[in-house]
């Protein structure tokens, strides 16, 4: 069992940290951590209390509102060998606010992604939880007070490949108008998937 100082990874300014590292090469007993995870005798393989990468600041477009906000991609609780893989992996905003959103702008036209949460839990490879959780911001949409248009985004994964992704802005988008026809208002939309079938459903009136 061992920690290894935090450092860079050569010039890439890449920060690694990894925290209670274990290496289990026995036939006769399991470290502590495979057995409370339900591993068979004879587990092989390692255990991670932490293991991170802090990702450099200059990768992302906070300088103007918070210069300190940055990401990293980290596992807790990793147990990898026999029996599959276990524990939960984060990229994480950090050094931010107390509600951080990490923003990138795509392309040169404004589009713009942002996050605030995004993890997976796994048992022996099958997902037994997630969170998602971001914003976007898309050129020429706006919303019904006429400025442009903030898209709230949450979502979540299942161990069967289902999915479920519900996208809304706080004040409504602009509404879709046919003349002297209708004038739909779009309150939020949810596409997803469940047992292979993909569906597209929104709240609007």
């Amino acid at each position: 069992s061992f920690s290894l100082t935090t450092s860079m990874i050569g010039n890439t300014g890449l920060i690694l940290e990894i925290t209670n590292l274990k290496v289990d090469l026995q036939e006769d007993r399991n470290i502590p951590e495979a057995d409370a995870f339900g591993r068979e005798p004879g587990f092989k393989g390692i255990y991670a209390q932490t293991a991170a990468i802090t990702l450099p600041k200059r990768w992302f477009d906070n300088e103007e509102n918070n210069p300190n906000t940055t990401a990293r991609l980290a596992g807790y609780d990793i147990l990898v060998g026999t029996g599959g893989f276990s524990g939960r992996l984060a990229l994480e905003v950090i050094n931010g606010t107390s509600d951080p959103m990490l923003v990138k702008t795509v392309g040169t036209n404004g589009f713009e992604v942002g996050f605030s949460a995004f993890d997976i839990k796994f048992d022996r490879n099958d997902i037994v939880s997630s969170n998602i959780a971001g914003q976007l911001k898309i050129p020429k949409l706006k919303d019904e007070l006429g400025n442009d248009a903030i898209v709230e985004i949450q979502g979540h994964l299942d161990a069967d490949g289902d999915f479920l992704i519900t996208a809304s802005e706080q004040d409504g988008f602009a509404p879709i108008e046919i003349p002297e026809v209708l004038k739909l208002y779009i309150q939020g939309v949810e596409f997803g998937s469940e047992d292979g079938d993909f569906f597209i459903f929104s709240t609007a009136e």
